[in-house]
């Protein structure tokens, strides 16, 4: 039997600003690299970086870069990925279509 897997939600940006998109993506990677699909794991993005736990977007590293305290600092469980992405999607748009 085959399963189907919800892995990226997308904020979608102003038209124009599509390459600006914020997503949630699952990554499944916990402490250690160690990986597992049913890990509640996921990432802010936004192009090559990623939304941290202080509200700041950091460089997202390679995988095999990535530290635990990088993973720390910039995994969420799902409920707290959709919100913080959603409070930085309506931060950041903003801007986007203010200029």
């Amino acid at each position: 039997m085959t399963t189907a897997r919800i892995n990226c939600y997308q904020f979608d940006p102003p038209p124009g600003w599509e390459h600006d998109a914020i997503t949630v993506q699952h990554t499944g990677k916990l402490a250690g690299g160690r990986f597992h699909w049913n890990a509640d794991v996921w990432a802010i993005r936004r192009g090559g970086y990623v939304l941290n736990r202080d509200g700041q977007w950091e460089h997202e590293p390679l995988p095999s870069s990535r530290d635990d305290a990088f993973l720390a600092r910039c995994r969420y469980p799902l409920a707290d990925a959709l919100r913080h992405a959603a409070r930085e999607a309506a931060r950041h748009y903003a801007t986007l279509t203010s200029r």
